[in-house]
């Protein structure tokens, strides 16, 4: 099981990160995170398989383990 600090690996989840984005821009909170960040808001370092924006990156381990778990 992955600890909820590890950043997800699934390939598969990983290599595809649109239906995240377009699930998160349908939640509540997006409109106050994009005030917030801007276009920043999705910024990706790929060398640490992480979103920099931590609100960001807390979803998207969260959604990518739900995925991983539904599959």
């Amino acid at each position: 099981m992955t600890a909820i600090h590890e950043t997800p690996t699934d390939k598969a989840i990983i290599s595809n990160p649109d239906q995240f984005k377009k699930w998160f821009k349908a939640q509540a909170f997006y409109t106050n995170l994009v005030f917030v960040h801007g276009d920043q808001l999705f910024d990706f370092e790929q060398s640490e398989n992480a979103f920099r924006v931590l609100a960001v990156q807390t979803a998207w381990c969260v959604w990518c383990l739900s995925k991983g778990g539904a599959e």
